[in-house]
Order: C-alpha cells, then sequence, then structure tokens
C-alpha cells in the first residue's frame, strides 16, 4: 500500500510537473504568499513589465501606468493584461466609431430641417449665416464647437438671426 501510494504521488506531483504545481493561498494568505501565487500563475515581477499600449486617441499614458500598476495588484497576467487591453481597445474603437456615426446623422438630420424651413431662401440665408459668421470672426473649429453644444440647426439659426440684424437695413 506504500508503494502503491508513492507511486500515485509521484504521478500526481511527478518531475515532469515539478515547479509548475501551484498551491493556493488561504483566506488570511500574507502577500508575499499570494506575490508567489501570483508569480507561478504569470503576472510579471513589476507592473511596469505588463506590455498596455492604449492608442492616443482612445487614452493617455496616464490611464495605461494606472492600469499597469492595477493588474499588478490583482495579480493579473501578463497575458490576461494583454487580452484585457485588447479588449477595452476595441471596444473604445467601437463607441466612437457609433457616437460618430451618430453625430452624422443628427447633422445630417438638422441640415434637412434648416433646408425644409428655410425653403427656397436657404441659400440666402445661408450667406446671411456665413457673413454673420465672418464679422464675429468666428472659424470653423468655432462654429463646429457651437453646433455640438446646441445643434447644427440652432447654429445656423442664431447666424441667421445675428446677420440679418446686422445687415444692410431694407429700401424704405
Amino acid at each position: 500500500q506504500v508503494v502503491d501510494s508513492y507511486m500515485n504521488l509521484e504521478k500526481l506531483l511527478g518531475a515532469e510537473k515539478a515547479g509548475r504545481t501551484v498551491v493556493l493561498p488561504g483566506e488570511k494568505a500574507e502577500q508575499a504568499e499570494l506575490d508567489a501565487f501570483y508569480a507561478k500563475l504569470g503576472r510579471p515581477a513589476e507592473a511596469k513589465d505588463y506590455k498596455v499600449e492604449i492608442p492616443a486617441e482612445y487614452g493617455n499614458a496616464q490611464f495605461a501606468e494606472a492600469a499597469k500598476a492595477k493588474f499588478h495588484e490583482l495579480g493579473i497576467t501578463a497575458k490576461q493584461a494583454e487580452g484585457l487591453t485588447a479588449f477595452n481597445n476595441e471596444f473604445v474603437k467601437s463607441q466612437i466609431a457609433a457616437q460618430t456615426n451618430q453625430s452624422a446623422e443628427v447633422f445630417n438630420a438638422d441640415v434637412a430641417a434648416i433646408k425644409a424651413e428655410w425653403g427656397a431662401a436657404h441659400d440666402q440665408n445661408l450667406v446671411i449665416a456665413r457673413n454673420a459668421a465672418a464679422a464675429l470672426g468666428w472659424d470653423g473649429a468655432k462654429i463646429d464647437k457651437i453646433s455640438g453644444a446646441i445643434g447644427h440647426k440652432a447654429t445656423m439659426q442664431m447666424l441667421y438671426q445675428i446677420g440679418s440684424k446686422t445687415g444692410e437695413s431694407d429700401f424704405v
């Protein structure tokens, strides 16, 4: 029985598994025991050793460094960190694309609404609005910011109102 037991123990913890066995830490494990456990699972020795690449348009270097520190704190393996980073990048990319599409749809709806509202006078009113923007010293970037806040239709109406009030008066 002793020999059979020893043979079974060798099968369970034999030479091919030496150094690869992991003992789960208890609930009240010390930090050193947890660190050894995480290291055997594949956690890098230091947080800086993770490969976390966040494209500049999705985040910043501070986020990448904070993510590395959190990954290390939680005992996440290098492979898991790379997978989480890739998931995050794809998710952010899809969110940006969805937001861009939604903004384009809203803009196109506003353009259609202003054309319908102004009717035949659309081109004339658009010139008045452009002249008002030029008189105010507003460039395209500033107009885009205002349109982002209040909508393209409201921006065009506002510029038209300014332009029509400040332009030449009608002949009496």
